[in-house]
């Protein structure tokens, strides 16, 4: 599937029809989500590629040809700039056979949401099925049609650095191949911890010790290592003390032209807005409580009140939102939309009245900061941030951008409810936040960062902070 103005050609390198390319030094991006595969996950690798080529840098993207995945954004092909040279490579999907046979018991089990329109994440049977087999990763057929494409990239043009992002661990396993055959410097960036993610996400006590093994043999290897916090590198400094040099923070952004066109869509009503996924313990269960306190306490809010739920939830969040719904007659106050384009989630964004943002206790909610909160930061409507102390809490405090709460306290999250639209009916609701905090994480003031970390690998002379 190719948006327009994209050429594919038969050897499945795409580039956009303006034959121009960036000078300088070559980074190969490797990346099993590139659009049209879409999420928040393929924004890091998109930007640079966006940005690079104005800061020295050549970028070639490597990624899949049809990943298998639930999310796909045809339009988001659109935004892979003029002269970016695209490989998209063959890959042996297990995952997608193994849905073709078990079709019929499993009917719905790996719906996103993003081709229905449902908003349920795949069942808790099919996800423990899938890690326990697939390993490290579900995008394991990858690796041998990728490294295969890698090596030859690297003998038909000089690539100064290979850089791999963990949207697929996979895509790290191809990287690490190319160092130990060629030698080539290598960045590995992990958006999310992986071994010491407070997620289950390992079946077994086998499957962890293997993924140590892993991400040790990673963390070695690799000549530079980014995270998204400076608080995860820490993390890593504490955990690799002897490789703390390597470990550069390199926070998520957002992309000012998505914003800056869009034009708001102003409701009668007060329109709370969320994005992303409810799965864990990462639950609408508080804010649905106080949502429900807040209107017993004001008819008035009862009466204007609307929330919209965009991306996706497991079944024990759906379960949740379906009794707030039937017990405390939300029914048509609640709205969930499932997955939409990024466009189409983008001016959902602008034209909220309040940006909710919903995080947990732990590792997630204190040390590491969703991609949408760059986002809504972009967007410049106010938040109202459930999350403990943290890096979240800090970066909204410091742009002026919102209310933080703890994720548990329903009085309070009720009483900034009601705050919030006391301050809507007043007209005094539409103070965005600071513009130069947000603008420090724009892709391209963050690509900046990036290609500085990019020139101290190939000509150190400092090490990174």
């Amino acid at each position: 599937m190719v948006a327009t103005g994209v050429r594919v050609r038969p050897s499945g390198i795409s580039r956009r029809s303006d034959p121009s390319s960036g000078t300088g030094r070559t980074v190969l991006l490797v990346d099993y989500q590139f659009p049209p595969i879409a999420g928040s996950g393929v924004q890091r690798t998109m930007s640079y590629a966006t940005h690079l080529r104005g800061l020295g840098w050549t970028p070639i993207v490597l990624t899949v040809r049809e990943g298998e995945h639930g999310f796909h954004d045809t339009s988001m092909l659109g935004r892979i700039p003029a002269g970016v040279e695209v490989h998209r490579t063959a890959a042996v999907e297990p995952v997608r056979l193994a849905k073709r046979l078990v079709a019929r018991r499993l009917r719905g089990a790996w719906d996103y949401g993003a081709r229905s329109g449902r908003p349920l994440l795949r069942s808790p049977r099919w996800v423990a099925l899938e890690r326990w087999v697939f390993f490290p990763d579900r995008h394991l057929g990858w690796l041998p049609f990728g490294l295969a494409r890698a090596l030859a990239i690297c003998r038909r043009r000089s690539v100064d650095v290979v850089h791999s992002t963990s949207t697929a661990i996979t895509s790290h396993l191809i990287a690490y191949a190319l160092k130990k055959t060629l030698g080539t410097p290598w960045i590995a960036d992990f958006q999310d911890p992986w071994v010491d993610n407070p997620l289950p996400i390992f079946p077994s006590r086998v499957h962890r010790r293997l993924a140590r093994v892993i991400e040790s043999k990673i963390m070695h290897a690799a000549d530079r290592v980014t995270v998204t916090t400076g608080a995860h590198r820490e993390f890593l400094c504490e955990k690799f003390p002897a490789l703390a040099r390597k470990f550069v923070a390199i926070p998520i952004g957002f992309d000012a032209a998505a914003f800056g066109g869009v034009r708001p869509r102003r409701s009668e009503k007060f329109t709370v807005a969320h994005f992303g996924a409810f799965y864990g313990t990462r639950s609408p269960a508080a804010f649905l409580a106080a949502l429900t306190g807040a209107m017993q306490a004001s008819e008035e809010l009862a009466r204007d009140v609307e929330v919209w739920f965009f991306g996706t939830f497991d079944a024990a969040a759906l379960a949740v939102v379906e009794e707030a719904k039937r017990v405390h007659g939300l029914e048509h106050i609640v709205r969930v939309h499932g997955v939409v384009p990024y466009r189409e989630a983008v001016g959902a964004m602008v034209s909220a009245d309040v940006l909710l943002l919903v995080h947990t206790r732990g590792l997630w909610g204190e040390k590491l900061v969703t991609s949408k909160v760059f986002e809504y930061l972009g967007a410049g409507r106010p938040i109202l941030a459930l999350t403990p102390p943290g890096e979240t809490a800090r970066i909204i405090g410091r742009a002026g951008a919102g209310i933080v709460v703890e994720p548990g306290d329903v009085g309070a999250i009720r009483d900034a409810i009601l705050g919030l639209y006391a301050r809507w009916r007043g007209g005094r609701l539409d103070a965005p936040p600071t513009r130069r905090v947000a603008d420090e994480y724009s892709w391209r003031r963050v690509t900046a960062r990036f290609a500085a970390v990019l020139d101290d690998v190939v000509s150190p002379t400092r090490s990174c902070p």
